[in-house]
């Protein structure tokens, strides 16, 4: 009934000239495959694929209407996995975009509030990679490039005046993606279909562990902090929204979306993320007590619904497991100390290796963004280490790029809370109507920024671009509101 409900919204999504078509999206992930050595085992043709599907997504972009168009088509590409090791084939063609379709402009943002510390992250890659790495010149062209990619979709989004059917489509494109990623993710649960195509994200490995299921996105600490994000949006704008048509959304859409949020995340049995969803729902909720009203009892109702929901596919769901691990959880023995070591968080191991990598150099200056191969010799000294990577993004900055840089991609990625304090003391009454959505998103940066202490954004090329572009929105909306047309 709720798929059936918002089919309309989907429908427009195809066929509306100038706007993101989800059958010219599936055609270019096709293209795409042949970008892979898994597919086509040759690397000048893989070359050559990369060099084609740029080429269709310059002239796709050239098609559509408007800059938020071309944003949101590169952040529907980027829930896949193509070419991780390279920076990710979304990365490397969205450069190309930016450079060739002439839709895009990046000379009428150096007025952005952000672009001084922009500026400052690349100056320290560019330093990094002059002075101390031992990236081969590809690695290096592939991994600058791939960072502009990632500080250009911020610079964009984030300047947009977006309209209220604008994120009302932002809010569509996130309930078909989340329904993707659902169904990847009970895939790889109950191994249905088995391919190495990174569409679906079967994950063999993950399949016959038979805990913390990934999806087509990535990994599970990843989804899952994605799935909590759009958990709380969704929530918020339920409860506070007055008219959801104004915004081409349906109520029953939003229901929906809460669910398969709700659904994903207890499929990857990640434990950090229910704190964080109990955390943000006492945010939002608690200061709202005292005013009872409608929504906010209708959103209770739909809550109770979706903790039944929950008990009644707690199988399915790996609810189980979960409940598993969260006893495993000795609250008493839970402290500042613990926390600090990583203990109290499953990252004793990887916060040690951490403090080594601090005492190994001094960080004023780091290595730069490279490929993961040698981003990993940044973080270890060594591209043959055992670990993945340093599991928090505070000890993976300073490597690539020194104390300054770090500070100032701090601040970037803190952006959506330093423009939510701006607004706040510029009481711009264009935001009034969406004042709860605002802090929504607030809520979610600052409970996100918490829980990269565990886990590092950065260290997943999709993820990556995927969290600059929730950044661009969160500030955009921060900064000019939602605008009617």
């Amino acid at each position: 009934m709720a798929i059936y409900c918002f089919l309309p919204s989907w429908i427009s999504l195809m066929t509306r000239r100038g706007y993101i078509s989800f059958p010219a999206i599936i055609m270019l992930l096709l293209v795409s495959h042949t970008t892979l050595n898994t597919y086509v085992p040759n690397f000048a043709l893989n070359l050559i694929a990369i060099a084609f599907t740029s080429l269709l997504s310059i002239l796709y972009a050239r098609h559509l209407s408007n800059e938020y168009q071309i944003a949101l088509l590169f952040y529907v590409m980027s829930h896949f996995v193509f070419a991780n090791y390279q920076g990710g084939l979304q990365n490397l063609v969205f450069f190309f975009v930016l450079v060739f379709s002439g839709k895009i402009s990046l000379v009428s943002r150096f007025g952005h509030p952000m672009i001084l510390a922009v500026i400052l992250v690349f100056t320290s890659h560019l330093l990094g990679v002059a002075t101390k790495s031992v990236s081969p010149i590809t690695d290096v062209a592939l991994g600058t490039i791939s960072l502009i990619s990632y500080m250009s979709i911020f610079l964009v989004v984030s300047s947009i005046r977006l309209s209220k059917k604008q994120f009302g489509m932002f809010l569509t494109v996130t309930t078909i993606m989340m329904t993707i990623m659902l169904l990847s993710q009970l895939n790889s649960r109950y191994g249905l279909f088995v391919t190495k195509s990174p569409i679906v994200g079967y994950s063999p490995v993950h399949h016959e562990a038979g805990r913390f299921f990934r999806s087509m996105m990535g990994a599970s600490p990843g989804t899952a902090e994605f799935a909590f994000m759009n958990l709380v949006v969704a929530i918020s704008f339920m409860s506070s929204i007055r008219d959801a048509r104004l915004y081409g959304v349906n109520r029953m859409a939003l229901v929906y979306l809460v669910f398969a949020s709700a659904s994903v995340m207890l499929l990857t049995t990640n434990r950090s993320t229910v704190f964080l969803t109990i955390a943000a729902l006492g945010l939002l909720f608690i200061p709202r007590l005292a005013l009872l009203s409608a929504k906010t009892l209708r959103t209770a109702l739909i809550m109770c619904g979706l903790l039944v929901f929950v008990y009644s596919f707690k199988t399915q769901l790996g609810l189980n497991y979960l409940s598993d691990r969260l006893l495993e959880l000795q609250m008493d023995e839970v402290s500042i100390d613990s926390i600090e070591s990583g203990e109290a968080i499953n990252r004793g191991t990887a916060f040690d290796i951490g403090e080594m990598t601090f005492k190994r150099e001094n960080w004023l200056v780091g290595y730069g963004w490279s490929t993961y191969n040698y981003n990993r010799f940044a973080w270890f000294g060594s591209s043959d280490h055992r670990r993945q990577d340093l599991h928090s993004l505070y000890f993976t900055l300073p490597v690539h790029f020194g104390w300054l840089g770090s500070i100032a991609f701090l601040l970037i990625v803190a952006s959506p809370t330093l423009s939510w304090l701006t607004r706040k003391r510029r009481r711009i009454s264009s935001l009034q109507d969406i004042g709860s959505l605002s802090n929504a998103f607030v809520i979610v940066n600052v409970l996100f920024m918490i829980n990269q202490v565990k886990q590092g954004f950065v260290t997943s090329p999709n993820y990556f671009f995927i969290i600059m572009f929730w950044t661009g929105i969160a500030v955009s909306i921060n900064t000019y509101g939602l605008s009617e047309n």
